[in-house]
């Protein structure tokens, strides 16, 4: 999209863009082109209105007057010098299109860096954040199921005082490499809530279906290699988990309802632990 503000008539385009101007010029053009005697002046006419509607964005705008420009190409210059100007503002509209479409890709991969933790690769706890409360609104509009799922790394302490930092790193790197290589659905999200522990959310999955994942994932990690030779590393590494579900939304508030969504599953977590670890449990529904 190209960012306005609404300060002209060209609807929110920012006072001496490169946009502003660009669309200054085709209209300009198109002004001087419907002047000319012999022209089709409706779609010329047409693109003007377009350009100055306030209810489309002005990227749809430019693509409106690009598709046009281009299907009466013939019909709107009858001579050599009009079909120059016309294919000029075509290369120009094609241009700022692609700048922009470019703009757009950074501006979404500096959103996905934001999101994501460095370490793990996965998203972070701010990212949870937010999804949890997004997940918990569809649910709750569709009166459907959501789970979490709390995962602690085993005795990731001694790893880290025995081993070393970087060992402990590279501890954390694969167990979430194996985390979200063992969640298949598109809308399933693996997080690093902070430090060795994880957060697995799931949309539309009752209990059966986390305590499977919960499972698949526990499995997963106790069967993984974790050989580090430079840090002459090669222990068992496991993980113990909690899960937490909600099919009951009288409650109005969405932070409430996330609290208590991660609140049972770490409580769960704690209890997964004191049983042993390297297992996954759960208790309530709420």
């Amino acid at each position: 999209m190209i960012y306005l503000n609404k300060k002209n008539i060209f609807y929110d385009l920012p006072e001496n863009s490169l946009a502003l101007k660009l669309f200054i010029e085709i209209e300009q053009a198109i002004i001087a082109l419907i002047k000319k005697p012999g022209l089709e002046k409706s779609i010329l006419s047409k693109i003007i209105s377009f350009l100055h509607s306030k209810d489309y964005d002005p990227e749809s705008k430019l693509q409106f007057a690009k598709q046009k420009l281009t299907l009466h190409l013939d019909n709107c210059a009858t001579n050599n010098s009009d079909k120059i100007l016309v294919r000029s503002l075509l290369g120009q509209i094609s241009r700022i299109l692609q700048e922009n479409k470019e703009l757009k890709e950074k501006i979404d991969n500096m959103k996905e860096l934001v999101h994501v933790c460095e370490l793990t690769k996965l998203y972070n706890y701010r990212f949870l954040q937010e999804m949890i409360l997004d997940e918990i609104s569809r649910a709750a509009r569709s009166t459907d199921y959501i789970s979490i799922i709390m995962l602690d790394i085993d005795n990731f302490k001694s790893i880290n005082d025995n081993w070393g930092h970087l060992c402990g790193d590279a501890v954390l790197r694969d167990v979430a490499k194996t985390i979200k290589k063992s969640i298949f659905r598109k809308y399933d999200k693996a997080f690093r809530y902070g430090g060795e522990e994880f957060t697995v959310l799931l949309p539309k999955t009752n209990l059966e279906q986390a305590v499977i994942i919960a499972e698949r994932i526990r499995t997963a990690i106790n069967n993984y290699s974790f050989h580090y030779k430079k840090f002459n590393f090669n222990k068992e590494v496991t993980i113990s988990g909690g899960i937490a579900i909600c099919c009951d939304y009288q409650e109005k508030c969405l932070e409430n309802i996330a609290e208590k969504l991660i609140l049972e599953a770490d409580t769960n977590l704690l209890q997964a632990k004191k049983l042993g670890k390297n297992r996954i449990y759960h208790q309530y529904f709420f």
